[in-house]
């Protein structure tokens, strides 16, 4: 994938979690999968042909699942020999082994040809016919057989050696005298040497006579690869009631966002994922909320569904308004993992540094998460009030997540997470509460709000909901009460 989107944030923001869910059949698909990069702002329409090729397998899935099975398990039968192919070409006499591959790689291919091409329209991926390979390597060119042998069609010579060599053989076994058994071994071993010279030259004529016809088997692969990963991102669009993204020159609207990592992980536990809707302009959007509110979930939702636009694939959501960008960036406590030795706040204005060095030259799409929360509390409000001021110049999309008072100016989109039910909490009080089970009592909304509120404090319900120590609460609700 394109370092343009940085390895740490497809970890982070469940990215990895979403490509291991790809059913990818053929090592072409998975090449093909690993080539993937992201589409520059100028190939927006590359990124439509693409989206469109996605519709049609969506379809196909659903109005042809028969046909389709068949296409996946053929797509099983492939053999990564792309080298091979390429040996051919450049004239590197192809062995054996080779030879029999490259057969069953031109019959599989031949098989998937008359399979997939009636279903698509698309020309870049329709197949080339191979039958003029398998003719070549078969004994009979009107008999296809799942064989391959140096056929003594392919040379008069090597079928008179090969003859000369089992009468010695069947010679042997009617003599008894060890002097003429001997000396028959030794005129077979001749044999034998001739056989072998004869079928290399054999081979390198086959290898010759295939250079030329190789190109289709060649194109057909890159074909193949770009099918099988068509067919596994819209199994996945369809796992997900996925939507196609419409890309936009400046509009970024997505309405109730998934993120499947996070939605699988909490409906294991026992929760109800929420989902949320988010519109994001140039300049700086900032979502507020208590600590465990949700901030950093719906920070990787929209960090993963503008990945995977910005990649070709359809995204999580019920509507999607995607600007193309130049990079998308994450910053985080989750992407910190490896430091520099650095101590933690050090390494968030380094990280700092960077994110506004590329904005300086680059359109981006930015989530900050909890930025400065590693000093102090007065020192990093002021820290997060300039990032998100100075953010607000740039024409790029920056999503802030804080629980700090005092950053939203009027000219910024605000968000707000709802938080703590207050009605479930009251009623509550007998009730063991646990880190699994406290979602239970949390609303996971996202508001808009156009005011500069203050962020909710929540901190004292939720070690409330923990059972905080008796002894420890009292010391607490003295400094509360001050």
């Amino acid at each position: 994938m394109e370092k343009t989107v940085q390895d740490k944030l497809k970890s982070t923001v469940g990215f990895k979690y979403v490509m291991s869910q790809l059913s990818i059949k053929s090592p072409y698909g998975i090449k093909h999968y690993r080539k993937v990069k992201p589409y520059s702002r100028d190939e927006d329409a590359k990124l439509s042909q693409e989206l469109n090729r996605i519709q049609l397998f969506i379809s196909l899935i659903r109005e042809r699942k028969e046909d389709i099975k068949k296409v996946e398990s053929l797509l099983i039968k492939f053999k990564d020999i792309e080298m091979t192919v390429i040996n051919c070409q450049n004239g590197k006499t192809l062995d054996l082994v080779e030879l029999y591959e490259l057969k069953m790689q031109a019959i599989y291919m031949q098989e998937f040809y008359e399979l997939i091409n009636p279903l698509i329209s698309f020309y870049e991926i329709r197949l080339n016919k191979t039958n003029t390979i398998i003719e070549t390597l078969s004994n009979k060119p009107t008999e296809i057989t799942y064989d391959f042998y140096l056929y003594e069609r392919y040379s008069e010579r090597l079928k008179m050696i090969r003859e000369k060599k089992q009468a010695i053989e069947h010679h042997y076994y009617r003599i008894s005298d060890p002097l003429e058994q001997e000396r028959i071994k030794k005129l077979r071993s001749e044999y034998v040497r001739l056989e072998d010279e004869e079928e290399l030259k054999v081979r390198r004529e086959l290898t010759k006579q295939l250079s030329s016809t190789i190109k289709v088997i060649y194109a057909n692969i890159k074909k193949v690869g770009h099918i099988d990963f068509l067919i596994a991102k819209a199994r996945l669009a369809t796992k997900y009631d996925s939507v196609r993204p419409v890309i936009t020159d400046g509009e970024f609207i997505l309405e109730d966002i998934v993120n499947p990592h996070i939605q699988d992980s909490v409906e294991e536990n026992g929760g109800n994922y929420t989902k949320n809707s988010i519109t994001l302009y140039e300049g700086t959007t900032v979502i507020t909320g208590a600590n465990m509110s949700g901030k950093s979930s719906i920070l990787k939702t929209v960090a993963l569904n503008a990945i995977l636009a910005q990649l070709g694939f359809f995204v999580f959501a019920k509507v999607a308004r995607i600007p193309l960008v130049d990079t998308i960036l994450y910053v985080g406590s989750e992407t910190e993992s490896y430091n520099h030795g650095l101590s933690s706040f050090g390494f968030e204005i380094m990280t700092l540094n960077e994110t506004i060095e590329v904005m300086k030259s680059k359109r981006c799409i930015v989530c900050i998460d909890e930025f400065a929360r590693s000093t102090n509390p007065h020192e990093g409000q002021k820290f997060v009030k300039a990032y998100a001021t100075y953010s607000n110049t740039f024409p790029s999309f920056t999503l802030f997540a804080t629980h700090y008072d005092g950053i939203v100016d009027l000219d910024m989109n605000h968000y707000q997470i709802a938080g703590l039910k207050d009605e479930l909490i009251n009623s509550s009080s007998n009730t063991k509460t646990t880190l699994n089970t406290i979602h239970n009592y949390m609303d996971y909304s996202l508001k808009r709000v156009n005011d500069q509120r203050e962020v909710p404090k929540e901190a004292y319900k939720v070690s409330l909901l923990l059972n905080i120590d008796e002894d420890f609460k009292g010391y607490l609700d003295k400094y509360y009460g001050e």
